[in-house]
């Protein structure tokens, strides 16, 4: 990540309004009329790839571009790969299409093409599909997502589901993996999301612990939110003060207790 440098010419308040515009509270821009910190851009972008916001991307990546130079273009290009696989948009087939992906032949190139472009965009290339043709092609697809997926690559095993269910692919494979890395896929975006509030010159340590709270309430069996409210109960009794001898002999009791605490007011608030 590039640490202070300027795209000359691209004013932060520019980008500060498109994305209220876009109805996204920037967490690193500011609205004052300066320079844009290249750095900055990036943490922006990440946080906001993350939270799906892939179309006010595109349009702060255009703004870059139309200012930056060669080297930063550079810096930025991850995040043009980041958007060729990020959420396919969801259209309907037209009806020649859906007859056309009914013809065999058809629909085994369209397959082909369309999973070495996703790969592709990341880098990579088939490792199973090309290999196992003696299959049906849904299954082959299929396990290609179970490949990723053994890999940790939820990324590309959601957008080759994706683009399967454009393709009227369908496998128990297919669906399976899909689901699993949709949800894992959602779990580390939210907590890139949450880097970036609590990270944020523009936020504060309540903003962060009610975002975590709201993750929480939404995905109450994902732990690793639990654990980010620990560290922060934590942090703020050693902050005021609290370490008493009983603090000091059962830190992790009295840390849980607080936030047990926490938890049902939450909820009886909610």
């Amino acid at each position: 990540m590039v640490v202070g440098v300027e795209i000359k010419g691209l004013n932060q308040q520019t980008l500060f309004a498109l994305c209220q515009k876009h109805g996204w509270d920037p967490l690193f821009l500011a609205s004052a009329e300066v320079d844009v910190n290249v750095g900055d851009l990036q943490r922006e972008l990440e946080v906001c790839f993350a939270a799906g916001e892939c179309n006010l991307c595109s349009l702060l990546l255009k703004a870059a571009r139309e200012k930056a130079d060669s080297r930063m273009l550079h810096q930025l290009a991850h995040f043009d790969r980041q958007g060729a696989t990020g959420p396919l948009a969801k259209r309907k087939t037209r009806p020649f299409l859906n007859f056309l992906l009914l013809l065999r032949p058809y629909a085994k190139h369209q397959a082909d093409k369309s999973l070495r472009k996703i790969l592709s965009s990341e880098m990579l290339k088939p490792e199973v599909f090309t290999r196992k043709k003696n299959i049906d092609v849904a299954e082959r697809w299929g396990l290609e997502m179970k490949y990723w997926h053994s890999k940790g690559n939820h990324k590309i095993v959601v957008a080759l589901g994706d683009k399967a269910e454009w393709l009227n692919l369908k496998h128990q494979l297919i669906a399976r993996y899909l689901k699993i890395s949709t949800l894992a896929l959602g779990r580390s975006n939210e907590l890139i999301v949450l880097k970036g509030i609590k990270r944020s010159p523009n936020r504060t340590r309540s903003d962060y612990e009610k975002a975590i709270l709201d993750a929480w309430s939404v995905d109450p069996g994902f732990t690793d939110y639990l654990e980010l409210l620990r560290k922060v109960i934590a942090f703020r009794m050693r902050k005021k003060g609290l370490r008493t001898g009983l603090m000091e002999n059962f830190e992790q009791e009295c840390v849980d207790f607080e936030l047990n605490k926490k938890l049902a007011a939450f909820l009886s608030c909610s």
